[in-house]
């Protein structure tokens, strides 16, 4: 997929339609700069990984760098050279003329039948953000938490809701919450839920026994109940307007198990930590209290 820049077919426009009238007898000078423009512009139109790429018009495309090239040399160093007095020649107004005319209503005719689409905007949503790049709705510290693979989620799941492609989006809004619902799992029970074990209804129920923060479970709760269970069905779908929904409630649900991911790991390193433990079991601290004292 490759974003379109609808000027450069402007451009292109601008520069050619002016050679669809007569030139002959027009001074070479007052001329070169504009054909040798529009011979660019036009080539980098046919390249191989064009924006646009040219395939009905290309023959009538060619044509008309070949009836340029016969008034303005390719090499700009050797158009520069010829003497800008010169006049036009009929035969070179005429064969430039023909082959702009015939390109025109060729590529005309060609880019009504383009696959050409306008992508209307999600929500608050940059469409250019879902397309290429959705993992940005994630606050910036939370970013680069998630695994490479429920990153590719996330994204495609941001690219199926810019295209309206409901049920596909939360598919895998799903897979990349249930990817960081995983990580949160282990670090609350100690362990990874089973691969064939795959039931969010399990692995709320564990969480809850393991003592999980209330406000995720929930959180996840509705996910799994009002969106989860009907996307797996074959039956059911997901409108487009119930897909944002889920994009915010599953963004929501990987940001609050990421927080208290942070928060669990914080305060397991505090308990381990030497300032942290009782005084009997902490014997340097306890030599040190008594010197304070003795000191004192």
């Amino acid at each position: 997929m490759q974003r379109v820049n609808e000027y450069q077919l402007y451009e292109l426009g601008a520069q050619l339609h002016p050679f669809t009238e007569k030139i002959e007898k027009k001074k070479y000078g007052d001329v070169m700069f504009g054909l040798y423009k529009a011979s660019s512009s036009l080539r980098a139109m046919l390249q191989q990984n064009a924006q646009v790429p040219l395939r009905i018009c290309r023959p009538h495309a060619e044509a008309v760098l070949k009836s340029i090239e016969a008034i303005v040399p390719n090499d700009f160093n050797e158009a520069i050279k010829i003497e800008s007095d010169s006049l036009i020649t009929w035969t070179q107004s005429y064969y430039l003329q023909k082959a702009v005319q015939e390109f025109e209503m060729v590529l005309s005719a060609e880019l009504l039948a383009l696959d050409t689409y306008f992508v209307s905007q999600k929500g608050a949503y940059s469409t250019p953000d879902l397309i290429e790049r959705a993992h940005i709705a994630l606050p910036h510290p939370y970013r680069g938490r998630l695994t490479e693979d429920a990153r590719n989620d996330f994204d495609q799941a941001g690219r199926c809701l810019a295209f309206d492609l409901g049920t596909a989006t939360g598919f895998h809004l799903i897979r990349a919450t249930e990817a960081v619902l995983r990580q949160y799992y282990q670090q609350v029970t100690g362990s990874l839920p089973k691969v064939k074990s795959r039931n969010w209804g399990a692995y709320i129920k564990w969480l809850r026994k393991s003592g999980a923060n209330p406000k995720i479970l929930k959180r996840l709760e509705e996910v799994k109940d009002d969106y989860r269970n009907p996307v797996l069905h074959p039956e059911d779908t997901l409108s487009p307007a119930e897909a944002i929904v889920m994009f915010g409630l599953c963004t929501g649900a990987i940001v609050q198990m990421i927080e208290e991911m942070d928060k669990l790991s914080a305060a397991s390193v505090l308990a381990v930590s030497p300032l942290a433990m009782p005084p009997a079991a902490n014997p340097p601290a306890v030599r040190l209290l008594k010197k304070v004292k003795e000191g004192s």
